[in-house]
């Protein structure tokens, strides 16, 4: 769900932009700039998400905070090795 969202960001940012060259740059810069938006987007959704898990917790809600939360430590995962790449 979180991917379908960046995914939508990222693609709704180029589809409005006008037909430029280099345009992976372009998009490189845009995601960057809305970095904070989308991971606020993705932080009340899995508030939301842990919510409903905890209020209802029937399979369906369980296994969907189930998956965000195990994209969650994937991203932090990566997150933590590229940092103690970048102390060595």
């Amino acid at each position: 769900m979180i991917a379908i969202l960046s995914s939508f960001y990222i693609l709704a940012s180029w589809y409005s932009g006008s037909c430029e060259g280099w345009y992976y740059f372009q998009e490189e810069e845009q995601r960057e700039e809305m970095a904070p938006a989308i991971l606020e987007e993705e932080k009340q959704l899995f508030h939301e998400t842990l919510s409903t898990a905890l209020l209802a917790p029937t399979p369906e809600n369980i296994q969907r905070y189930q998956t965000l939360a195990l994209q969650h430590q994937t991203r932090s995962a990566k997150f933590a090795a590229a940092c103690e790449r970048e102390r060595q």
